[in-house]
């Protein structure tokens, strides 16, 4: 499966993030997310939509209790990523 179907897998599974975001206690959304990474609001939302697979986003999700079944991370499937928010930026 290509970096680009698993994107779109987890835009799918965009309401079981956030279900699982805000099952927390207290609920967490995704400025929240942002805000603890020290991130824009749109980053967050990217990888959240499956429009980039940001390591570090995505380990914030996991972090928070959201399940690995809904992230659909291209790197846990060994697939190698070039851009898309996977290298720290400097």
């Amino acid at each position: 499966m290509s970096a680009r179907l698993l994107g779109y897998s987890r835009y799918r599974m965009r309401y079981r993030i956030l279900e699982a975001l805000e099952a927390q206690n207290p609920p967490l959304g995704l400025q929240d997310i942002a805000e603890r990474l020290g991130l824009s609001y749109q980053a967050v939302r990217r990888a959240f939509r499956g429009e980039t697979h940001s390591e570090r986003i995505l380990q914030a999700f996991r972090d928070a209790g959201v399940p690995e079944k809904y992230l659909f991370d291209p790197r846990r499937r060994g697939i190698r990523m070039r851009g898309h928010g996977s290298a720290p930026q400097k």
